[in-house]
């Protein structure tokens, strides 16, 4: 262990003797040619810095600690491990938990339960059982050490589930190197719902019995059955020649009753046995509905498939990423369901990673219609029961399409054949807190890990992806034209300096006035506004005092459905009080701005027979919900929609035909390195949900800037114009994609103690070519939950190991355990 920290090394990475940039994944083979130098890593309060250094937390203290001040013996070193039998094998395990070493533990039981590498076990770990990993094993003679193993701990239990791969343990560790986390944190991504490891209790399932299974014997019964009947008693005789399926199995995928199945029973036809999994290994049909493709369609999935091809007969080839370039309406999904086909048809698993879970509904019925079943769902609002079925059906290798959220890359997948990123350019990728990494990165990392395609589709790629493939990096595949007869719709701006809303209104009478012939025409229409709730900010007319968060730099945001103020950070929520806590003036509070509520409002005032539908999260916040205001879009029960970047992408309604942006300069103020980007990619997204259908779309961008180059690009559909003068811009201010970012940010409660780390840990920057540190400064957002904040802004050259740069510069300053130092590696928000 190093009594100090390294010197700061600046290494420029060459080609062929001639300097060049690397790619993300160059990135990463930087920092495992220089791992075997770099310093010893600990896991502090969220983040890996340099030993020696204090947890900064009870519960990692915990983890840290117990019985002999460790789990096991960390094998860092061969010393630290004493007195091992020389022939005893010791098993090196990588705990789920947010550390960053493995530990050695030995194996008491016989040797037909002997665990594997990769093998998932359960180990005694700081006073708790957790589950691990088998990282390596290796003999204590091996080792170089003495002849007793005493002092280690056993392994307590060796799961019956397939053990990690080589390259999925090779990921684990690749992602904690580049995001500077605890490899333990990022196994704990693979690994969310320890109950899923145990075996599943048995459960009563029903099977075909010989009689059922003979033709002679069932066309007996079914003949003397009503037609309608016959045809359920069928259908459970198909589902059940797959395999075994429980009750509510064949009543929810069959909506059949309870007596039919117990009129099977009763007749010998099926039969009741318990089992202890119900997973079904249902071979999802290709081609189950055929699906007709524009001839630019055809020419992409072709291209798609011929890549993916090689999969099958070169083991060694080195893929490249492929960008699915295609307008809004052009058919991505379709053309990327192609190439979905071709990786089931050749037995292995197929990963597709969306933004939202939003999105997934409308996913999951295009897929149903396309494949004849549903795919497997990983997100955050499964119950457990489903994420704990749907985890092993992933490790068993039974579930072949996999459609998730961004933790759903971190699953253990038997056979990956092929990873999709949809809506690529999506912030939603990026995981802000606690193991903070960005979803599309690490996507490409894990396609090349596993040696599997991978796809990023958009219709507004994001810059780092458009400079990637005109550099060569990423292979480019390209729809410019919208399916069938649709066109892409004529794009309007609305100057309200010169067509200003009534008074306390927020939609121009231009817009108002387009409305209402949409509504009268049949056709259905988009109001779009992100921001949620009624108003965003409460004050007194009396006094001017503003209603805040008390745990937050935030105001506090009207919601009048739920009658309440909330705060849309920490979730703080209080009743609107009926005084003014500063001058006691009574009912003197007052909105100020609009929310997707308020718009609601005024559509009820001005377009009363209008139909509307508020879609936003707070509102539709179960999958249920979600499901139920999609089903009356669809059977335009609703005619007006009005919501935020929840319906902006990736929804498909035929007979939408006018859009209305409510505020198209929200997104373009503040300091944001990315608001211009993320604003034309978001307002083109909500401009493609016009005209997808046989009729031409119109939008309508409400701005009191129309002169704003973004918004002049937006009328043109000027994406690549944007693109190149994005690409200029940042070129002139060295900023990404032409070099790298990472931010430090220093949290605590005491506001003082916060500044003081976040000063010294500004003074103690390191000095180097290339690399230029910002700050430190207050976040924009000052305060969130309780807590102060202080940042710092690293830019270095895109040769610089950047990670080992931080790891050896935090070395050098002690951080208190009330304070926690979060490291963002490539930062998309900068509050």
């Amino acid at each position: 262990m190093p009594d100090a920290a390294p010197e700061i090394k600046t290494e420029l990475v060459s080609k062929d003797g001639a300097p060049h940039q690397p790619s993300i994944l160059e990135s990463f083979r930087i920092l495992e040619t220089e791992k075997a130098e770099s310093v010893w890593i600990l896991c502090i309060s969220g983040v890996q810095l340099p030993y020696p250094a204090r947890a900064s937390s009870e519960r990692e203290q915990n983890l840290t600690d117990g019985e002999n001040e460790t789990p096991g013996s960390c094998i860092r070193t061969p010393h630290q491990v004493r007195g091992y039998e020389t022939s005893r094998t010791i098993y090196t395990v990588l705990p789920t938990a947010p550390i960053d070493k493995a530990y050695s533990y030995i194996f008491e039981g016989d040797g037909t339960q002997a665990p594997q590498i990769g093998g998932f076990v359960l180990i005694p770990f700081g006073g708790q059982q957790i589950p691990g990993v088998i990282w390596g094993m290796e003999t204590a003679q091996e080792l170089g050490t003495p002849q007793s193993t005493e002092k280690l701990k056993s392994i307590l239990h060796v799961y019956d589930l397939p053990p990690l791969s080589n390259a999925m343990r090779q990921f684990v560790d690749r992602v904690a190197s580049y995001n500077m986390a605890p490899r333990g944190s990022v196994l704990k991504l693979a690994v969310p719902v320890a109950s899923a490891l145990d075996d599943p209790p048995a459960v009563a399932v029903y099977q075909l019995t010989e009689a059922g299974e003979n033709d002679a014997t069932w066309w007996d019964f079914a003949h003397g059955c009503k037609g309608s009947t016959r045809g359920v008693y069928e259908a459970i005789r198909i589902y059940l020649q797959n395999s075994a399926a429980t009750m509510a199995e064949l009543m929810q995928e069959l909506s059949c009753k309870r007596s039919h199945i117990a009129t099977l029973e009763k007749r010998g036809l099926i039969i009741k046995n318990f089992a202890k999994s119900t997973a079904r290994v249902l071979p999802i049909p290709i081609r189950f509905t055929p699906v007709k493709l524009s001839s630019e369609q055809q020419i992409a999935a072709q291209k798609l498939c011929d890549l993916i091809d090689p999969a099958a007969q070169n083991p060694h080839k080195k893929y490249k990423p492929i960008l699915l370039d295609g307008v809004t309406g052009s058919g991505k999904t379709e053309v990327y369901f192609e190439a979905v086909a071709k990786v089931i048809a050749a037995g292995k698993q197929a990963l597709v990673l969306l933004p939202e879970i939003a999105l997934s509904h409308a996913f999951i019925d295009r897929f149903s219609a396309r494949f004849g079943h549903a795919p497997t769902l990983w997100h955050s609002a499964l119950t457990p029961a489903a994420r704990r079925k749907n985890w092993r059906s992933i490790v068993n290798g039974e579930a072949k399409v996999i459609v998730g959220a961004r933790s759903a890359l971190f699953l253990p997948y038997a056979n990956l054949g092929l990873i999709v990123v949809d809506e690529e350019h999506e912030s939603a990728y990026k995981q802000e807190e606690i193991l903070i990494y960005n979803a599309r990165d690490m996507a490409v990392l894990r396609a090349a890990t596993e040696q599997v395609p991978i796809i990023l589709s958009s219709a507004t790629p994001s810059l780092e992806t458009v400079k990637n493939s005109m550099d060569g990096k990423y292979d480019e595949i390209r729809l410019p034209s919208r399916f069938g007869d649709a066109q892409l719709p004529d794009v309007h701006l609305l100057d309200l300096r010169k067509n200003p809303p009534p008074k306390n209104c927020f939609i121009s009478p231009i817009l108002l006035q387009h409305l209402s012939e949409t509504l009268a025409e049949g056709r259905q229409a988009l109001l779009f506004l992100n921001r949620r709730g009624f108003a965003p900010l409460t004050l007194c007319r009396s006094c001017g005092h503003r209603l805040e968060c008390p745990h937050c730099t935030a105001w506090l945001v009207e919601h009048r459905r739920s009658e309440s103020l909330e705060c849309h950070h920490c979730g703080y929520k209080i009743k609107l009080p009926s005084a003014c806590p500063s001058c006691a003036d009574s009912n003197s509070f007052v909105p100020c701005g609009p929310g997707v509520e308020r718009i609601a409002a005024e559509i009820d005032e001005y377009l009363p027979a209008a139909r509307p539908l508020i879609m936003a999260s707070d509102i539709l916040n179960t999958p249920e919900l979600m499901a139920a205001a999609f089903a009356k879009i669809h059977a335009r029960e609703v005619n007006l929609i009005i919501g935020t970047q929840l319906i902006a992408k990736g929804h498909h309604f035929p007979h939408m035909t006018c859009v209305g942006i409510i505020d198209a300069d929200l997104g373009l103020s503040g300091g944001d390195l990315r608001a211009g980007e993320h604003s034309f990619q978001l307002l083109q997204q909500v401009a493609g949900r016009a005209g997808r259908g046989a009729f031409p779309g119109r939008v309508f961008l409400q701005t009191y800037n129309p002169e704003q180059p973004i918004m002049q690009m937006l009328t043109r559909n000027d994406r690549n114009g944007f693109l190149d003068s994005l690409l200029e811009e940042r070129e002139g201010a060295h900023m990404p994609p032409f070099s790298r970012l990472a931010a430090l940010i220093v949290a605590g409660k005491d506001e003082g103690q916060t500044r003081a780390i976040a000063l010294e840990i500004g003074r103690q920057a390191p000095k180097a070519d290339g690399v230029r540190i910002l700050g430190p400064a207050p976040a924009q957002m000052y305060k969130i939950r309780s807590k102060f904040r202080q940042r710092l802004l690293i830019i270095a050259d895109k040769n610089l190991n950047i990670q080992k740069m931080i790891a050896q510069w935090l070395a050098s300053v002690k951080v208190p355990s009330a304070i926690r130092v979060y490291i963002d590696i490539d930062p998309q928000n900068f509050l």
